[in-house]
């Protein structure tokens, strides 16, 4: 793990004490994610928060106009740190390390579901119930669509595939005949 990385996530585990304590996990969580998407969206105001030429009173000012009526107050105040200590490049790196640490911490798993057609909401409160099962944990699911697949579907939870594609199955069965044929 690289040290801009360890940082991202001694923030992170901060930032995750303080909104459980507050009872606001879910809402700072949402802030994060928010910010994450506004920074990947405008290169320019990562590229003003990190410049050391601008004074940390300036940046303050813009993160307040910027973030102030929909992001919560715990998330700026961490924001305004990490530009008083130039870690600004660490802030969307902060918002994953939250969304995993918070999800670990409530007994939570993010899982995301590809299919090569939409599924439905039935279908997906089908699937979602089915992990939380296997997995004795509170699925938190999103779907994306991935028309190379013949059929099926793919459900990654964190670092683990579950793949239930068609294409799957048969590479597994051409696997299976290949050892069995190499007995």
């Amino acid at each position: 793990m690289s040290a801009s990385s360890l940082v991202a996530k001694r923030y992170a585990r901060a930032l995750f004490y303080v909104a459980k304590e507050k009872a606001l996990v879910a809402e700072v969580e949402k802030s994060l994610q928010l910010v994450s998407s506004v920074l990947k969206s405008d290169s320019q105001l990562i590229a003003f928060l990190a410049h050391p030429g601008f004074e940390l009173k300036q940046k303050h000012q813009l993160i307040e106009q910027i973030f102030a009526k929909s992001v919560d107050e715990n998330v700026i105040d961490t924001l305004k740190l990490m530009c008083d200590r130039r870690r600004t490049a660490q802030i969307e790196e902060l918002a994953l390390h939250f969304s995993k640490i918070a999800s670990h911490e409530l007994g939570q798993a993010d899982a995301e579901v590809v299919s090569a057609k939409p599924l439905t909401e039935k279908e997906l409160l089908e699937i979602g119930t089915t992990f939380t099962r296997i997995l004795g944990k509170e699925v938190r699911l999103t779907s994306s669509i991935n028309k190379e697949l013949i059929g099926g579907i793919q459900v990654r939870v964190g670092d683990t595939l579950y793949d239930g594609t068609i294409a799957g199955k048969l590479s597994r069965l051409q696997k299976t005949l290949q050892e069995s044929q190499a007995l």
